[in-house]
């Protein structure tokens, strides 16, 4: 006992609410009853559903105490306490209820996670192994559990021949018959552990060699490689020169290439062009020959000189074709007014004739009047 442990008592205990006042010289001497009543507290606090018994008259009662809160404490809590100290309830008894209080005062002072932020630090902490140890141990535990899970199974089972054997009365003859056949099989068994042993040492010294001879084969090896990649092949300088030459001609090809797509291309333009002319020089054609455009034609507002030249040339042609047909129309009708004053002259001709002939065959009319 120490004077800094009990001043931690009574602050920790005030801490809780303990509802009496324990001063530093409550535990100079033996004081069963504060001791008491404080492990009574503490398991009700513990364990609020457990039966205590309270009583302290007599010593059985005592020791029935100190018995069932260290039973207790041990099962529930895991806490080991010291019962020979408890019933002291001197200074000693001061550390054992330091045991349970302070895991009370620890919890009080701890302040609350947040579930979000101890999800994200234990991401953050656990590694890969730790994660994999965790699981081998929770697959541990469920094996174990089902292992003690037959085992009771087993002992409900088998506890009634248990018991009528061991009420039966036994020789000695027959238990050390017994012993022996039980000890000859355990010495069958470790001969045949110790056999198998032997055959895994056996084994162990074939697969060390094993091992030995794929060492030296690799060894060897690797030094073959190392001679291998310091020679240089008979070859090598003339494929460095044609691989030299490869890559000139690759590039000269790629130029030329691309030189020949490009010419492609500009004749594609060139030809859909001069199609293009052509099929405009066509319809201009057909639009000339069909409909005489004017000036003031709709959609004719605005064109080039060449379309004016053309126009224009258009309308020359025209005029002479129209001036040509006049003149030859004009032609015909002075032929045809000369034939017509031709037949007049002959018919004129023709009417002096016979009036000149009528004259002269008229009586008294001689030649000499002509």
């Amino acid at each position: 006992m120490s004077y800094r442990e009990l001043r931690l008592l009574t602050e920790n205990l005030r801490m809780l609410g303990y509802p009496r006042i324990v001063s530093m010289d409550s535990f100079r001497e033996s004081n069963f009853s504060l001791t008491a009543d404080l492990l009574i507290w503490l398991t009700e606090i513990y364990e609020p559903r457990a039966m205590i018994p309270k009583k302290i008259d007599t010593e059985h009662d005592r020791v029935a105490l100190i018995k069932f809160v260290a039973n207790t404490f041990l099962t529930k809590q895991h806490i080991r306490l010291n019962t020979k100290r408890l019933y002291l309830a001197d200074g000693y008894a001061v550390k054992e209820l330091l045991k349970l209080i302070s895991i009370l005062v620890e919890a009080i002072q701890t302040p609350p996670i947040d579930g979000n932020k101890l999800g994200h630090s234990l991401e953050g902490t656990i590694s890969h192994a730790t994660i994999k140890e965790l699981r081998e141990r929770v697959a541990n535990m469920s094996r174990s559990g089902a292992n003690l899970y037959e085992a009771l199974n087993a002992e409900v089972r088998l506890r009634g021949s248990r018991q009528q054997i061991l009420a039966k009365h036994m020789e000695l003859s027959t238990i050390e018959k017994a012993l022996k056949e039980a000890a000859a099989a355990a010495d069958k068994v470790s001969d045949s552990a110790t056999k198998k042993v032997n055959s895994v040492t056996g084994d162990e010294a074939t697969v060390q060699a094993k091992i030995d001879k794929k060492k030296s084969e690799i060894e060897r090896a690797e030094k073959r490689l190392r001679q291998m990649m310091q020679l240089r092949p008979a070859y090598q300088d003339e494929l460095d020169e044609i691989q030299a030459d490869l890559k000139i001609l690759y590039d000269e090809y790629v130029v030329k290439f691309r030189n020949a797509v490009y010419l492609e291309s500009l004749y594609e333009e060139q030809k859909l062009a001069e199609e293009a002319e052509e099929d405009s020089g066509l319809i201009n054609t057909e639009i000339s020959s069909h409909e005489p455009i004017g000036l003031e034609a709709p959609g004719l507002e605005h064109f080039d000189e060449e379309d004016e030249i053309s126009i224009e040339s258009d309308d020359d042609i025209l005029l002479d074709k129209k001036f040509y047909r006049n003149k030859s129309s004009e032609n015909d009708e002075d032929e045809s007014n000369d034939d017509d004053e031709d037949d007049d002259d002959e018919d004129m001709s023709g009417d002096d004739d016979d009036s000149i002939s009528d004259h002269m065959m008229e009586p008294g009319f001689d030649d000499d009047d002509f």
